[in-house]
């Protein structure tokens, strides 16, 4: 038994050695290829034509994987010519045609074009146990895995029919480049491909169903339209040919070939051109009124939508155990802690039972969706009556849906909301709300990890939030105290300093008669009122001793709006006074503006006149004596 291996080692040393020796061979051609020196490559080829299928790498790579690489179209051309088709299928060490490394590197389409147009075999050949479409859409190479699917169905469809998880992976990938028209016409060739496992280098493949559901941005209820966007976004129309039929483009595929790019007429050409300026500028348009933008999503929705319905299909035949064994219900799970709700809701109206199906921690899928905040999976509750029967649903360690929702939400979810003081607030919403479906026996429901019930575990979960809730609030108070502060001062100082001044014999204010007088005075006073007032409030936050029971009553005010929030009052009136303090502004402004430009005018008619002024002034003197005399 221990004969085998000398045998095994001799040869090692050998073949290293050959590599080796091959490498510092072919050192001109590498630095060439890798330079992208045309000239010089192509004259080493003239010279020794098999050098151009030598291995050159260490990692046994020929020329044309580096040139690959390297992204060179001109030394790749030159390659692809000066070899046979067989020389195209040759791999490196670790399996990878030519066309493979291609994908991973730069993702040239002209290059693959150039290589899949001398040999379409090697696309069947596999890299990673991946296809090379599949690649390319794992790669996020979304133009060259569709270039790479058509000439796939077009040069070599027994590769796209053979084995189920090759074409699983296809689609898993498709979804995450959001090549859904790829994945829809696989999966309406076989609708089992939707619960099929794909064939993934990852230590954990997943079959496409759970692909979709990790996708909750793909769906119409994982954007934030405006409202003047969801009014276009309703009168879009996607017609049928459109959505998701990637076969418009197979029967105009290009066949690559190095002289086709000097076969087009000026006439030919200028026609393009001028048809490509105004298909662009159309589309421009079309893009700044923000158009386009809105017709491509509803276009990914239209096509998500008939993924998700051959899925829904298989839903409906499998029963729970199938089910868990192909992740389906893994996905169901995903899908409701990432908030996508078309893919549950389709779902349970596909198979109601799926919604109170558990997992291995006794939860279900409205159990996740309160444990990761997410409001609209957990609103399905009601739309399908499953409200007692979820609700009555304990957990592990006799945790119900309560006890969950007392839990401190996720980083995630939590840091959705500035500040702490909000996110306790959220916090307790969050647990009302699911009190108020629970059953009353679940309100005092002690668990088992911590012999605590609800109200309880909330307390205590969320004493650290409570502490940074009270050090938030204080310096926000401290922050708004300093500009109330500041506004009562300027307020205070505009009160006693009458714009215009006072009329000297009476002692009123000259502008006493006018309306913006009576504005300005009326606009200083709220403004003092209501910075005065947010002042007092804010230093009643500052003074307050925080205790955690004493705290969370306060947060429980902001909850429920009551009217003597200390912190919303103060902001409130704070921001009155603000407003307030502005629109003395502006009436100032205007007052200010006459002053000066009379006070201006004044002094120009002054320096006009005052020659004349100091004439009269000493004609008037010289006079004097004589009147005297």
């Amino acid at each position: 038994m221990a004969e085998p291996e000398p045998q095994v080692l001799e040869p090692v040393a050998p073949i290293q050695e050959n590599v080796t020796d091959q490498v510092r061979q072919h050192e001109s051609l590498y630095n060439a290829v890798w330079d992208g020196n045309y000239e010089e490559t192509r004259q080493i080829i003239i010279t020794n034509p098999t050098v151009a299928t030598a291995v050159i790498t260490f990692s046994r790579r020929t020329a044309l994987h580096v040139a690959a690489i390297a992204g060179h179209m001109s030394i790749v051309e030159l390659l692809v010519q000066n070899m046979s088709r067989e020389h195209l299928e040759i791999t490196d060490d670790d399996g990878f045609t030519a066309l493979a490394v291609a994908i991973i590197s730069n993702a040239t389409r002209s290059i693959a074009e150039c290589m899949v147009g001398r040999n379409a075999g090697i696309l069947t050949i596999k890299g990673y146990n991946m296809l090379p479409v599949a690649m390319a859409f794992r790669y996020g190479h979304k133009e060259l895995g569709r270039y790479l699917y058509l000439v796939s169905l077009k040069e070599c469809p027994d590769c796209l029919e053979g084995n189920p998880q090759d074409r699983a992976t296809i689609i898993c990938n498709a979804i995450y480049t959001q090549s859904f028209e790829v994945a829809l016409d696989l999966l309406s060739k076989c609708k089992q491909l939707a619960i099929t496992v794909e064939s993934s280098p990852d230590s954990y493949p997943r079959p496409p169903v759970h692909a979709l559901a990790n996708l909750p941005s793909a769906f119409l209820s994982g954007c934030r339209l405006r409202f003047w966007q969801r009014w276009l976004y309703n009168i879009i129309c996607i017609g049928s040919t459109c959505s998701g039929n990637i076969h418009t483009e197979f029967n105009n595929l290009p066949i690559y070939a190095t002289h086709e790019r000097s076969m087009t007429t000026g006439n030919d050409f200028s026609l393009k051109v001028w048809s490509k300026l105004i298909e662009g500028l159309a589309l421009y348009v079309l893009k700044i009124l923000g158009i386009k933008d809105l017709y491509d999503m509803k276009l990914v929705h239209d096509q998500t939508s008939k993924l998700l319905s051959r899925m829904c299909e298989m839903a409906k035949i499998l029963d729970e155990n199938k089910m868990r064994e192909l992740h389906v219900i893994e996905a169901l799970f995903l899908a409701a802690e990432r908030g996508n709700v078309e893919f549950v809701r389709r779902m349970l109206n596909a198979n109601l039972e799926l919604g109170l199906i558990q997992d291995e921690s006794c939860r279900n899928i409205f159990m996740h969706a309160i444990q990761f905040r997410q409001p609209k999976i957990f609103s399905l509750i009601y739309n399908f009556n499953l409200k007692l029967s979820a609700s009555s649903a304990v957990a592990y360690q006799r945790n119900n849906m309560l006890h969950i929702a007392a839990k401190l939400a996720p980083n995630p979810q939590l840091n959705r909301i500035p500040g702490a003081a909000l996110q306790m607030q959220s916090e307790l919403q969050w647990f009302q709300e699911v009190k108020s479906i629970v059953p009353p026996w679940a309100l005092n429901q002690k668990n088992l990890v911590n012999n605590m019930t609800p109200d309880e575990l909330f307390t205590e979960d969320h004493k650290q939030l409570v502490i940074e809730a009270e050090k938030w609030m204080k310096e926000t108070a401290t922050s708004c105290t300093v500009v109330g502060a500041l506004i009562i001062t300027i307020m205070f100082a505009a009160a006693f300093t009458v714009p215009g001044g006072n009329n000297q014999d009476s002692g009123f204010p000259i502008f006493l008669n006018k309306n913006t007088f009576m504005i300005f005075i009326i606009s200083d006073a709220l403004s003092l009122f209501s910075s005065t007032t947010s002042v007092l409030m804010f230093l009643g936050i500052l003074t307050s001793r925080y205790k955690i029971k004493k705290m969370v009553v306060i947060i429980k005010r902001v909850t429920e709006e009551k009217p003597n929030c200390t912190q919303i009052g103060g902001r409130r009136t704070l921001l009155l006074s603000m407003s307030s303090r502005f629109v003395v502004g502006q009436i100032l402004f205007p007052v200010i503006r006459d002053l000066t430009s009379a006070k201006i005018a004044w002094e120009t008619l002054a320096s006009k006149f005052k020659p004349q002024l100091v004439r009269a002034k000493a004609m008037v003197g010289s006079e004097s004596p004589t009147n005297e005399g």
